[in-house]
């Protein structure tokens, strides 16, 4: 059985901590490619049922697009290292100089200059080093699913693709999926040959907890970010195995329960919490770091005296049944190579 928990949002950036503070911006033309696309409405077209896949909050587009994103955040180099540690992938990587990614890539599949289908790739994730580039290509699962036949051929991710021959052995899958679904998992891939790595959802969310003492920003700041992603990831059934942090060291084996934590974060960020839009926007950090403050505030946090949305843009952004009327996705935008950019 699918664990499923419904989301009564309307407007895509009520689903994220992490919102892009310019439509401009790369992050937003990636979170574009999810949001925008119509094909993933379900539903009887026309009713009050029909919804996009994205307001599932526990759907592989939910947890792929409002976790994944949380990455823009931190650093680089240390994210990326941590990552690979994690997901035991074989990867001589010292040092990063960018990363980027994209969400649904899709790349047309060929025969005799005849287009006979796609192939719909979750996540494209690209490393940049001073010596090299390297390419991990993730498959995300929801929070209880074993993989998909299709799944278990690296190949059909990997290979025949042009755009990945120039990462030649630089390049891998990775698999993203729920705790509940690991031990059947692991035993579906012991018997791939290829740089093959396994993270959980759980995992993921001590990771970005772990990374969060890193950010270049006061401790009331940290903690607030830690909050907000324990909140998250809880609010969509992912343990967090009682994660706090004190002294500017991190815990994630002290069980405290989850009420209790809330209450004791509360009383420290009492003065963030409080704060207008154009407090944290004029705040000397960086601009992804106001993103996620500000869509924590906004979604996380909702007072009265916030009149406005955080970023001007945000104002003129459809609702999700005003996007199922509009004309569908072009395919050079789903096409559109956002991990190579």
């Amino acid at each position: 059985m699918i664990f499923e928990i419904e989301s009564n949002n309307e407007y895509w950036y009520q689903l994220l901590n992490c919102l892009p503070v310019s439509s401009n911006s790369i992050e937003y033309k990636r979170l574009k490619r999810v949001w925008a696309d119509q094909t993933r409405f379900k539903g009887t077209k026309g009713t009050t049922n029909r919804k996009h896949t994205l307001f599932n909050l526990t759907s592989e587009q939910n947890l792929q697009i409002s976790l994944w994103e949380n990455f823009s955040i931190f650093n680089k180099e240390k994210f990326i290292l941590k990552l690979i540690k994690l997901a035991n992938l074989d990867f001589p990587i010292q040092s990063v100089t960018n990363v980027s990614w994209s969400y649904e890539w899709e790349k047309p599949i060929y025969k005799n200059e005849y287009r006979i289908g796609i192939k719909l790739i979750d996540i494209v994730l690209k490393i940049t080093t001073n010596k090299s580039e390297y390419l991990i290509v993730i498959e995300c699962k929801n929070l209880t699913s074993k993989l998909a036949e299709k799944d278990l051929s690296p190949s059909y991710y990997l290979d025949n693709i042009e755009e990945f021959d120039r990462f030649g052995t630089n390049k891998s899958i990775l698999y993203c999926i729920g705790e509940r679904a690991e031990k059947a998992v692991k035993e579906q891939v012991k018997q791939l040959k290829n740089n093959v790595g396994i993270i959980t959802w759980e995992s993921l969310a001590i990771l970005q907890l772990d990374l969060v003492i890193d950010l270049e920003v006061n401790e009331t700041i940290k903690k607030f970010i830690s909050y907000s992603l324990i909140k998250q990831f809880q609010n969509k059934g992912i343990k967090t195995n009682g994660y706090h942090i004190i002294d500017n060291k991190t815990s994630s084996q002290i069980n405290i329960p989850f009420d209790s934590l809330l209450i004791d974060l509360d009383n420290n960020l009492i003065d963030i919490v409080n704060l207008d839009f154009i407090d944290i926007i004029k705040m000397d950090i960086e601009d992804n770091i106001k993103g996620f403050i500000c869509g924590a505030l906004l979604n996380q946090f909702p007072i009265a005296s916030r009149k406005t949305l955080p970023f001007e843009y945000l104002n003129y952004e459809l609702k999700q049944s005003e996007i199922d009327k509009t004309e569908y996705q072009s395919r050079q935008e789903r096409e559109l190579q956002i991990w190579d950019l």
